[in-house]
């Protein structure tokens, strides 16, 4: 028969008694961890929604940059988030947002929060010229951003920025502004949107086909707005205060701006023409759509259009007198453009021979979602 040792059987009995303890009287202390994530309110550019961003997050592996310090009485603040990259685990209407290491909260009743946030997430460092983030003294600074950027295009980038105080007590993160217990970002646009539009009268038989549209006329040679190849940097401070703004646009100037140039020109649409009997008849089309750096010098401009009629030559004609104004704090500010802003210009062609017109230039918040003033984006 098989002989089992005394001194094992005392040992095995002694571990088991010393873990029963340790269970029954060792207190465990769980931790918990940071909750990083996007708003509910939500703002076509390239992102016009929160699902919009989630979407092209995760088909795209990229997520949106995070920077934040804790602060407790007494002592420096200490940056906990350097840059982190936070992405959606999953392509649904609220999936969790991950990042790595995990970073948790400080149970010091005396620490507090400051986090700000914006998409897309971008290197510290420049790289064959394309954008790139840093952070100093609790300034976020997001660097060459282009000027312009065909918001049709996939490569284009909608440029957004949040920020999130708040403070960690009785296990639970307070955001100061909403009260909510998670940190959970508001993102707004800092570029400006620009749209053309067109619709036509005369004959709806004749089609009305458009090759090219160009911002000209009237600029002075060092006029940011005409660059193709300017680029812009745009600071925002952490915490509720603060002012954000863009700096350093000292582009060269190629005299116009090529707002659309086409080999397949677009003929408008049927549903694009207008009987002029009936004002809700038509729905003008979508011609082109631009991202770009808000900034001065939108006075009596010119746009230069190419376009056929019934499969005609080219006719080149000037529509002038655009001007794009923007209401701040009350007040008018003449050729101004601003940041979460939407600047629609609808030009009017006369399929009969009447050459083309500036219809109409509509200034909008980019979303038209009914949301707090300022949060006009999530």
């Amino acid at each position: 028969m098989r002989k089992i040792s005394l001194i094992t059987i005392i040992t095995v009995t002694l571990g088991a008694v010393w873990l029963n303890s340790c269970c029954k009287h060792k207190e465990i202390v769980q931790e918990s961890a940071i909750d990083l994530g996007i708003s509910d309110k939500g703002t076509k550019a390239v992102v016009d929604s929160k699902a919009d961003l989630i979407s092209q997050a995760f088909s795209s592996d990229m997520g949106f940059g995070v920077y934040g310090y804790k602060s407790v009485t007494g002592s420096d603040p200490l940056l906990i988030f350097d840059n982190v990259e936070v992405k959606p685990e999953s392509n649904v209407a609220d999936p969790n947002w991950t990042y790595a290491p995990t970073r948790y909260w400080d149970k010091n009743p005396q620490a507090s929060y400051q986090f700000i946030a914006y998409w897309p997430h971008l290197g510290q460092t420049s790289v064959n010229g394309a954008a790139y983030a840093t952070q100093q003294n609790k300034v976020l600074t997001i660097h060459d951003i282009p000027f312009w950027q065909d918001g049709s295009l996939a490569a284009s980038a909608d440029f957004m920025t949040a920020e999130r105080v708040g403070n960690y007590s009785q296990g639970a993160f307070t955001d100061e502004q909403t009260g909510i217990t998670k940190v959970r970002f508001t993102f707004s646009h800092i570029l400006a949107k620009l749209v053309i539009k067109a619709y036509y009268v005369g004959v709806q038989a004749n089609d009305v086909s458009i090759s090219g549209i160009r911002l000209t006329k009237g600029l002075p040679s060092e006029n940011k707005i005409l660059s193709s190849d300017g680029k812009a940097s745009y600071s925002q401070p952490f915490g509720i205060t603060g002012t954000a703004g863009f700096t350093g646009n000292t582009p060269s100037s190629s005299g116009t701006h090529t707002l659309y140039n086409s080999d397949n020109p677009h003929t408008l649409s049927s549903e694009s023409f207008d009987d002029e009997i009936d004002p809700e008849d038509y729905v003008s089309d979508e011609i082109c759509q631009w991202l770009m750096v808000p900034c001065s010098g939108w006075n009596e401009l010119g746009l230069s259009v190419d376009y056929s009629i019934g499969g005609s030559s080219t006719i080149t004609t000037n529509v002038n007198g655009l001007t794009l104004s923007t209401t701040i704090d009350n007040q008018v500010q003449t050729g101004q453009t601003a940041s979460g802003k939407s600047y629609i210009i609808t030009l009017k062609f006369d399929s009969s021979g009447g050459g083309v017109d500036l219809q109409s230039v509509l200034v909008r918040n980019w979303t038209t979602q009914d949301v707090p003033t300022g949060v006009y984006n999530w």
